[in-house]
């Protein structure tokens, strides 16, 4: 990039200000349970089981301050330090019968049974999250203990059975799917956070008690894309100004033909008369013919030709059908009066191509058999296909009174540039092809400028861009001159993961607008687009790359084609200490 650029770019960013609508990011949820991973406290130091000659219920219900999680020297019985599964998941174990989808019992043994004296248990599990993710936050579950238990996110109440006395319910139910906790929005916090059961288990001091819990728990949270400036997450708000450079080639997807313009079609597929022999017989065949499509000078319904129909490899399905009409050979079926066939289109969604004068023989080489089939039908046409089917009519057989279906495809190519061969919806509908639209692959150098930010509350980064050039504009099909203006900034942009937890992230900028001026002949074309971002290092800048899943923008024109945008876009921070700009998920791993 060269200097002078930088230069003005400086002056034009120094006034910049947006004001962007945050969009909400992608939930992110984490399901935690019981199992052999929780860390365990058997005797917290922290709490008293008794106050005179009453349990001590306090701590079920009170904050505490940790260590989180609970283990080693915070307990009076430092081993065992986790918890021992009593059963499978989504099971009763042992003496309890309630049970929780997921999650398994677990104890300090694979019984649950306890000798020591009245006590209380700490489960713990454990899971992060990063900044942006913390606001917004919320955990919810159900739970099952013996003989009670109350739940806490870092060291802070969020739910509790019925104590002082306990319930049986508290371990057999109901309710049938445990005992509820939360939601609750805190306390997150950045990093890691704890989940904590504090389980009471009354056992005296000379018999056998069981000690037990059975959970499951849902931390659902906002995981957005959010940006980053030499390796660090951009504050909330800090906007980092950036500049960005590359090539582009707009090239339109499909366009309507000129009036009068004749474009030669070949086509191809499978078409089967559904109705043969009385009604006894299917006779499939390939299909291939040749026509010319044009839309007419003077507006009316796009239309064609026939040059050549040919049908061949026919054959009679066997399952239930008359098969030896021919004897030991195919049958044949022979396009007839060909210069009598015509089409036009109809409008619709999907469009139809109407075709008139149809003349099929159906016939044996060597045996006394033939039939014929006329009339009328309309096949639907959509992604450069005709589709004969239920609703595109039946040929009625001569000299009988017999109809016959026809279904099958017949896909459409047009020549090179345009392939493609679609029809407009509009009303006269027009034929339309990849390659009729009269500024065709237009490629550009590119700059634009703009900033990059990471909104409050944690969603998805955003950015704007201000400046939007495209220069030396070249195209095969305007030797005279092209340029491509863009207009309507700023454009506001946001960062995605799609498909969620795919590591692909994409720029979603809506709001475009930008204009191809070939020769004095203007195309306007709007909407969005949606190119791949790719992080680089200081030696290697990041950039957007566009093409496949970056999306296409609509012309203005209903009857004009789409613009499909490939090519890359570098991108650097252009203030000291923002030179690397980078984006990727704010969760922490």
């Amino acid at each position: 990039m060269n200097k002078k650029l930088a230069l003005g770019l400086a002056s034009l960013l120094a006034a910049v200000a947006l004001a962007v609508m945050p969009v909400v990011a992608q939930a992110e949820t984490k399901t935690l349970v019981s199992s052999a991973a929780n860390s365990l406290c058997i005797s917290p130091k922290a709490f008293k089981t008794f106050t005179g000659n009453s349990v001590n219920y306090a701590p079920l219900t009170k904050p505490h301050a940790g260590p989180f999680p609970d283990t080693g020297s915070a307990c009076n019985i430092p081993t065992p330090s986790h918890a021992i599964a009593m059963g499978p998941p989504s099971a009763p174990a042992g003496p309890f019968s309630g049970a929780i989808p997921g999650a398994s019992w677990v104890s300090q043994n694979a019984t649950g049974e306890t000798s020591v004296k009245p006590v209380y248990f700490i489960f713990d599990e454990t899971f992060r999250l990063c900044q942006n993710q913390v606001s917004g936050a919320t955990i919810q579950g159900t739970m099952f203990a013996d003989n009670v238990a109350g739940a806490f996110l870092n060291g802070q109440p969020i739910g509790n059975q019925p104590f002082n006395p306990p319930t049986a319910a508290n371990f057999n139910g109901p309710p049938t799917g445990g005992w509820a906790f939360g939601p609750a929005t805190g306390p997150f916090k950045t990093g890691l956070n704890t989940l904590q059961f504090v389980v009471f288990s009354g056992a005296d001091f000379t018999g056998l008690e069981d000690v037990g819990l059975d959970f499951s728990a849902t931390v659902t949270s906002k995981c957005p894309i959010g940006w980053y400036s030499n390796g660090k997450l951009l504050p909330p708000n800090k906007k980092a100004q950036t500049v960005s450079w590359g090539e582009l080639t707009l090239k339109p997807t499909g366009g309507q033909l000129k009036e009068g313009e004749r474009v030669s079609v070949a086509t191809s597929g499978t078409l089967t008369l559904e109705h043969v022999l009385s009604e006894e017989s299917h006779v499939t065949c390939t299909v291939n013919d040749k026509e010319t499509i044009e839309n007419p000078i003077g507006g009316g319904a796009g239309k064609d030709s026939f040059g050549e129909f040919a049908l061949s490899s026919c054959f009679i399905a066997k399952e239930g059908h008359d098969s030896a009409f021919c004897g030991a050979e195919n049958p044949e079926v022979i396009a007839k009066n060909l210069s009598g066939w015509s089409t036009r289109l109809i409008a619709g969604s999907p469009p139809k191509d109407e075709i008139t004068g149809i003349e099929l023989e159906v016939k044996c080489a060597h045996e006394p058999f033939h039939q014929t089939f006329t009339g009328t039908l309309t096949p639907t046409l959509s992604n450069s296909v005709l589709t004969f089917g239920a609703g595109s009519g039946e040929l009625q057989q001569q000299g009988e009174p017999v109809t016959s279906p026809v279904i099958g495809t017949d896909a459409l190519t047009g020549p090179p540039g345009e392939e493609d061969i679609t029809a407009t919806s509009s009303e006269p509908p027009h034929w339309s092809g990849s390659g009729g639209s009269e500024a065709q692959g237009v490629t550009c150098k590119k700059s634009d400028a703009g900033n990059v930010w990471n909104p409050e509350g944690g969603d998805a980064g955003l950015d704007g861009t201000v400046l939007f050039d495209l220069y030396e504009c070249r195209s095969a099909q305007c030797p005279k001159g092209v340029s491509v203006t863009a207009s309507g900034m700023p454009w506001p942009s946001e960062l995605e993961e799609v498909p969620a937890g795919s590591n692909v992230i994409r720029d979603r900028t809506t709001g475009i607008t930008v204009t191809i001026n070939c020769e004095g002949r203007e195309s306007v074309f709007t909407g969005e687009w949606t190119p791949r971002f790719r992080n680089g290092t200081a030696a290697k800048p990041s950039f957007e790359e566009f093409g496949e899943g970056s999306g296409e923008l609509v012309s203005a024109s209903k009857e004009g084609p789409n613009l499909k945008v490939t090519g890359y876009d570098k991108m650097v921070g252009f203030e000291e200490g923002d030179e690397v700009i980078t984006a990727k998920a704010t969760k922490t791993k």
